[in-house]
């Protein structure tokens, strides 16, 4: 990565700003394990916990041990597929209310190309919830795979987490203030500043 900065300092803590792409080093590089910019890589080195929330959202994620601003959470997985199977998939998801579809749009020169959905195989960052006010940003990254249209997608937090408090993230990545009546789905985030939409 000669002639460029890195995504994190020298402690592993992102520096850069929600919307920027990470691109960690990968088996072209020289480095080893212990290179600054394989954060990702190495795993995540939290304890992170599934319980019931109070709100009414179902399930949801807390960390167990207080997280520092811009500390790598976990990783969003899942099986990948087209968009047109996304449009598909959707479709059944939005009848029983519930979906795990994350579109990798991130290539700002075009439609997404690739979806990754969680619902039936994903780890325990498909139980995070979303928030008007989150503690968590997704940033798109990329190690040996450079496919523009095929990011992985990994979380980070936003500011210091409390040991127990809930993790979220902000669903909304479009503009939902088009949407008509009956697509709009209601926030039950609680937060101040709270949209009352969910997308």
């Amino acid at each position: 990565m000669a002639g460029s900065y890195f995504a994190y300092d020298k402690t592993g803590r992102l520096r850069i700003k929600p919307g920027e792409a990470i691109y960690e080093c990968n088996n072209k590089c020289v480095c080893d394990e212990k290179c600054v910019n394989r954060v990702i890589q190495r795993g995540r080195s939290n304890n992170l916990c599934i319980f019931r929330t109070a709100n009414g959202c179902g399930w949801g994620v807390r960390t167990e041990k207080p997280l520092r601003k811009g500390e790598y959470v976990c990783e969003y997985v899942g099986e990948i597929i087209t968009s047109e199977e996304a449009n598909d998939r959707g479709l059944t998801y939005d009848a029983i209310g519930r979906t795990y579809l994350f579109d990798l749009d991130y290539n700002t020169s075009g439609e997404s190309v690739y979806t990754i959905d969680a619902a039936l195989y994903g780890n325990i960052s498909h139980f995070i919830n979303h928030s008007c006010n989150p503690n968590l940003a997704v940033f798109p990254f990329w190690i040996n795979n450079l496919d523009i249209n095929m990011p992985r997608l990994a979380f980070f937090s936003l500011r210091p987490i409390k040991a127990g408090e809930e993790l979220t993230f902000d669903y909304v990545r479009t503009d939902y203030e088009n949407l008509s009546a009956a697509e709009k789905v209601s926030c039950r985030c609680g937060a101040e500043n709270c949209r009352k939409v969910l997308f």
